[in-house]
């Protein structure tokens, strides 16, 4: 077998053993232990994380991470994924950060010059933003941590002005305008919530399974519409023209944006009545462009904003 081929069959064997010996590969490749011996130390080299187990039943394991085999991407794929990496390795408060930098490095280390150019050109050319938060949201680790070993968080956080303790089961964690945020249920008030995560003061997973809600079908995407009915209120949104476009564009309200034939249209869907304070600030970006018709809370809100805006503005007398 060729030295490349093998080493790429051996590399798929060590991510499915992560524990082996050498006396074990060198029987499954039919080579000698010194042969696989030179193997190990070629796949070290390439950054595959192995370390060496001494005592009776020492051997190799494979530490944290495995490794894909080798994958063969076209220039344009590796410009595509350079520029996808951008905004990602920029934001502190991206969770994957540090995976998005290491992978950006590995791309632009085996690019030629000229490609490396092209993508430098490509910066200067094309611009998407996306909002994330800019600086660190110490806490988001824990919360997605909890929401993908399906276990509880306890913390401190702040909402609607007040300091809160609770035992959270987070549903998952998503980013709006560059905050982030986690829709959870709320063991402590029995009732369901939308955390701020950047205004979590302390946080810690809790290894507890007992008495969990059952979220096997609710996802991230889905969690509003699956939440029992007395969690919930009914927005309802009328939209001109204009609206009708920012609403298409935000990623939450889109998949509920009906269009009428006189090029108006509305918003139906059902939010947490916990979550209201912050559909209101969204509703008051829209402007002239929509009009709230319910709940009533909403409209509340938006008045007293828009009193207090016309304030700001009134016109001074000039004598």
């Amino acid at each position: 077998m060729a030295k490349v081929k093998r080493h790429e069959q051996l590399l798929m064997s060590i991510n499915k053993k992560k524990r082996f010996t050498l006396k074990e590969l060198a029987e499954e490749f039919k080579v000698s232990t010194r042969t696989i011996q030179r193997d190990l130390l070629s796949l070290i080299d390439m950054g595959l994380p192995i370390i060496s187990e001494f005592g009776p039943h020492g051997g190799y394991k494979l530490e944290n991470e495995r490794i894909l085999p080798p994958i063969g991407f076209t220039e344009s794929e590796a410009l595509a994924f350079l520029y996808a990496f951008q905004p990602y390795k920029k934001s502190a408060s991206f969770p994957f950060r540090r995976e998005a930098v290491s992978g950006h490095g590995k791309f632009i280390k085996y690019l030629p010059e000229d490609a490396v150019k092209k993508f430098e050109e490509i910066q200067n050319r094309l611009l998407i933003h996306f909002p994330f938060c800019a600086d660190p949201v110490p806490f988001l680790p824990i919360f997605l941590e909890a929401s993908l070993r399906k276990c509880l968080v306890t913390a401190h956080y702040e909402m609607e002005g007040n300091t809160r303790f609770g035992r959270l089961q987070p549903i998952g964690i998503y980013c709006d305008s560059g905050g982030w945020y986690c829709p959870c249920y709320s063991h402590t008030e029995n009732d369901f919530h939308v955390i701020d995560l950047y205004e979590v003061k302390q946080a810690a997973i809790q290894m507890e399974h007992q008495d969990l809600m059952d979220f096997s079908n609710v996802t991230i995407s889905n969690w509003a519409d699956l939440l029992p009915s007395d969690n919930k209120i009914q927005l309802h949104i009328k939209l001109n023209s204009e609206g009708i476009k920012k609403a298409l564009r935000h990623p939450f309200l889109s998949p509920y944006v009906l269009q009428e034939t006189d090029a108006s249209g509305i918003v139906s869907m059902y939010i947490l009545t916990s979550d209201i304070h912050r559909f209101a600030e969204l509703m008051w970006t829209f402007g002239n462009d929509a009009k709230v018709v319910h709940p009533a809370e909403i409209t509340d809100i938006l008045r007293k904003k828009t009193e207090l805006m016309s304030r700001n503005y009134e016109r001074i007398p000039t004598f």
